[in-house]
């Protein structure tokens, strides 16, 4: 067995297959790139930061969270979350209001605008993947896509 296909452990977790690890790694860099250029292209995307666009992401993707919890699910300092917040809420994107069960809190909010500007930029993405892959479906298997449905899945942790 040549030594890319052994087997091995991470951190006490499940025997995964370093190919399969490795090929998941070369995708979500290449994901990451498709963004950074959707952004680029989506007129109101423009200059939005891949730290501020994954808050976008997880702040519309619910009716309103803490700002600690944005903070703990895209892993940031909450000093580093506040600019992030006012970034944000400068450009119309989200709103921050008053926790009403906890005085102490915010709860952030996706405007209309930051919905759009979603929309927007994953719509722009999506092209990109068809424009990249539509010259090439017969060397993709028809079971490629139950396989990164359930990779997704079991990565929803970090959406």
């Amino acid at each position: 067995m040549e030594p890319t296909q052994t087997p091995t452990a991470h951190d006490g977790l499940a025997v995964v297959d370093e190919r399969l690890i490795g090929a998941l790694d070369e995708l979500v860099g290449a994901a990451v790139g498709v963004t950074t250029v959707a952004l680029a292209q989506t007129v109101i995307g423009q200059d939005l930061t891949l730290p501020q666009w994954r808050a976008l992401v997880v702040i519309s993707s619910t009716d309103g969270l803490r700002v600690s919890d944005v903070a703990a699910r895209i892993g940031m300092s909450r000093p580093s979350m506040t600019r992030l917040v006012q970034r944000l809420q400068r450009r119309g994107v989200i709103v921050a209001e008053p926790d009403p069960s906890d005085g102490r809190a915010t709860i952030l909010r996706a405007t209309a605008a930051g919905m759009a500007m979603r929309v927007a930029t994953m719509t722009g993405r999506r092209r990109l993947i068809v424009e990249a892959l539509g010259s090439r479906p017969e060397t993709f298997s028809p079971d490629l896509a139950h396989g990164l449905t359930a990779i997704a899945r079991a990565l929803e942790r970090y959406r």
